[in-house]
């Protein structure tokens, strides 16, 4: 398997990028906007399958892939879930850039894997700065998840813990996109809401990394499964912190959702290393939808809500007072 290193050689190398498009223009028209300041070497394929070919005869792995998503016999939301699944590809940058706007092929992409989502027409100080965030947020997310593979105590219990192969659940950064596109394009049916772990220290002290994670994967798997009827988007900020967004005009209540995920967890029947069972306590609160008066009102409200919970999983003061 490839590391950070071994795909951002950029002192080096200039990165390496994919671009994937039927339209020959775009092609054309993105491949010369990234190359023009030497950071990028630009590679294209006018297909998901010859995109697939480009990446299974790379002599080194591509650094970021930029897809569309209508493209014959296969869509760009399938090619970005194939790249996810390769070990290779694990953390690499994948940005959809497509003019596809509704909010199906944004839910599509981002639970297939997306890192985040532009629209055209591009522009190209804005791709490149996405580019930029994208880029460091998978280097920290890669070395997260490569010292807790080689250290017996390496995740923080305020890590942001990579959660893999749970429907729905993404990264902090894709998670704060994928809430940042839908306020500009005026997504109103989207409700959010904060779970917080309460007892999430006395469960990290039992366990050892890997045990954690494993506590975390299931506890996020079973908020997954209990709002499966409205399509929900996870993230795991640290700390016990999961942010979850659902979609839907109809809504349950944070009574029912609670009920719900408390049903699942009981069913689950999570265990530790020992046999005996794992109590998780958790609150819920819902943020209210006055918050999402325009796209701006919105967009804003995402950027201090992340930047809240990301130093609330900091930080030794509970979330809920």
């Amino acid at each position: 398997m490839s590391s950070a290193k071994d795909r951002q050689p950029y002192r080096r190398f200039a990165m390496r990028v994919l671009l994937v498009d039927d339209d020959m223009d775009i092609l054309k028209v993105l491949s010369l906007g990234l190359a023009s300041n030497g950071s990028f070497t630009v590679e294209t394929a006018s297909s998901a399958i010859q995109g697939l070919e480009k990446i299974a005869h790379a002599d080194r792995p591509f650094d970021l892939f930029l897809l569309d998503i209508q493209m014959p016999k296969m869509t760009g939301v399938e090619l970005c879930r194939r790249i996810r699944s390769l070990p290779d590809y694990r953390y690499a940058p994948i940005i959809m850039v497509t003019a596809m706007s509704d909010k199906k092929h944004v839910v599509d992409a981002f639970a297939a894997g997306a890192t985040d989502y532009v629209n055209k027409p591009v522009d190209f100080d804005d791709l490149r700065l996405r580019i930029k965030h994208a880029l460091q947020s998978s280097a920290r997310v890669e070395q997260l998840d490569t010292t807790s593979q080689n250290m017996t105590k390496a995740v923080a219990l305020s890590d942001a813990i990579t959660i893999d192969d749970v429907d729905g659940v993404l990264k902090v950064h894709s998670f704060e996109n994928y809430l940042t596109h839908l306020g500009r394009l005026k997504f109103r049916a989207t409700k959010l809401q904060i779970l917080t772990v309460t007892n999430i220290a006395s469960i990290y002290e039992r366990c050892t990394s890997q045990e954690f994670i494993d506590e975390v994967t299931d506890i996020a798997e079973c908020i997954s499964d209990a709002l499966c009827d409205h399509a929900p988007m996870i993230t795991y900020f640290g700390r016990g912190i999961f942010g979850i967004a659902t979609h839907g005009h109809y809504v349950d209540s944070i009574v029912i959702v609670s009920d719900n995920i408390r049903r699942q967890i009981l069913e689950t029947g999570l265990v530790f290393r020992d046999g005996s069972p794992v109590q998780v306590e958790f609150d819920v609160i819902g943020i209210g939808r006055k918050t999402f008066l325009s796209p701006h009102t919105q967009v804003a409200f995402v950027d201090r809500m992340i930047g809240e919970l990301k130093t609330a999983a900091q930080s030794d003061e509970p979330l809920f007072q």
